[in-house]
């Protein structure tokens, strides 16, 4: 008996090491944003984050590979804009993947969001590629530079292996149907092209941002970040279970910086 104890105990820690080691090639650090921050205004009436005076909206900018340090990061972010009623949270994104656990951590925290979450994939020259496909997937509205790309989301390890040279050809097909399953519910619930997700994992495609807006992969083509605020403005969204009325053209932009351990 104690053997079959040890025996499942080394299969689980296994499977969860080839999981949490479906990341992305590359590194880098996340760009300094610009400090300060107006006070936090009072909510008024609505169906969504509401005030007097012009909306906010908080900015977080992820560059580089996406960590346990983004994850804290992007929840810290949509906690201080759920507390002060902000009309949305928009992230930068520029990066070539990153950690599969910390990835379902910030998508979870995306769709439970009571605070819709805006993503432009910028500026030119950037790309939203293996995690960051599934982080603009998970967007209420996705918008993306024209010279930028999106996909090849194929699990890997930390060092850039195929995962089946260093677990095993059974391990790695676990770890790709289980990526499939999370990024085709995350297409189906923001209305995604669920098929291309899929074939994103399994094939590794990569397409540019009109492409993408063609496959209904994201929303619109933005040459910067005011732009994609100002394409999502008007779009009703659902963000926790509620419906709501993007209020961002013209809004105010809040930069929040991460902490040094955030960019570790």
């Amino acid at each position: 008996m104690a053997a079959l104890v040890r025996t499942v105990r080394r299969a689980l820690a296994a499977a969860a090491l080839a999981l949490a080691a479906a990341g992305a090639l590359g590194a880098g650090e996340p760009a300094a944003l610009a400090p300060g921050s107006p006070p936090p205004r009072a909510a008024g009436p609505g169906r969504g984050p509401a005030s007097a005076g012009p909306p906010r909206v908080l900015v977080a900018d992820v560059r580089g590979p996406i960590t346990g340090g983004t994850a804290e990061y992007l929840a810290s972010a949509l906690r201080r804009a759920r507390d002060e009623r902000l009309a949305a949270v928009a992230i930068t994104l520029d990066t070539p993947g990153g950690a599969l656990d910390a990835t379902r951590e910030i998508v979870q925290g995306m769709l439970a969001s009571e605070v819709p979450t805006v993503v432009w994939v910028g500026p030119a020259g950037a790309h939203a590629a293996s995690a960051g496909t599934i982080l603009t997937l998970a967007a209420n509205v996705a918008a993306m530079h024209p010279a930028s790309n999106i996909g090849a989301v194929h699990p890997v390890t930390a060092g850039g292996r195929d995962v089946a040279a260093e677990a095993g050809k059974d391990m790695a097909e676990k770890v790709v149907n289980d990526t499939v399953a999370f990024v085709r519910s995350v297409a189906a619930e923001r209305g995604r092209n669920a098929a291309w997700a899929e074939k994103a994992v399994r094939e590794s495609v990569s397409v540019t941002g009109e492409e993408a807006v063609k496959l209904r992969v994201v929303d619109l083509l933005a040459p910067d970040l005011r732009a994609a605020l100002d394409g999502a403005a008007g779009r009703e969204v659902k963000a926790g279970g509620t419906l709501r009325v993007l209020r961002t053209r013209g809004a105010a932009v809040v930069s929040v910086e991460p902490t040094v351990r955030q960019r570790l």
